[in-house]
């Protein structure tokens, strides 16, 4: 059975031997309900988030500009010796570059940057805003997902 989610993370910057994940959001394909791992200690953000994946039987992840979380959160697993078995091994489903290639077949624009948007929440680390901030982010790509879908006729 493929059974789907889709993921967004926040982290402090860009790079995960240096930069700590704030939190993260998922949400099953089946179900609309957002979930949004968050603890001050990154490690625990961590072994929730995998011990919920695993335990869903989840074996696709879908997100905008997904191959960033999941360097990440292999990067934070290595750090902190989580085992994700199956995690990483499941198919990943990037919605930006869904985006990109109808972009580049009818527009020349630049994309913009989501972290010039959202540097201002970083430094000042309102964090329960973040949080809610991550939750719309996986329901933006949700819908965004499930509308490509459904105008490539995906199943």
């Amino acid at each position: 059975m493929n059974r789907k989610c889709v993921i967004d993370i926040e982290t402090e910057g860009l790079e995960p031997w240096k930069d700590r994940i704030i939190c993260i959001g998922v949400r099953d394909t089946d179900n609309p309900k957002t979930i949004v791992f968050f603890d001050e200690d990154e490690k625990a953000v961590l072994e929730g988030f995998v011990k919920y994946y695993l335990k869903k039987g989840f074996n696709e992840v879908i997100g905008f500009n997904v191959n960033f979380d999941i360097r990440f959160i292999f990067a934070k697993c290595l750090k902190y010796e989580i085992p994700a078995p199956g995690l990483f091994n499941s198919t990943f489903t990037d919605v930006m570059d869904n985006v990109r290639s109808v972009k580049r077949i009818y527009s020349y624009n630049k994309p913009g940057k989501l972290e010039q948007w959202l540097q201002f929440l970083f430094e000042r680390r309102e964090f329960t805003r973040i949080i809610q901030y991550n939750k719309q982010d996986v329901d933006m790509t949700y819908e965004l997902w499930k509308r490509i879908r459904m105008v490539l006729c995906q199943k």
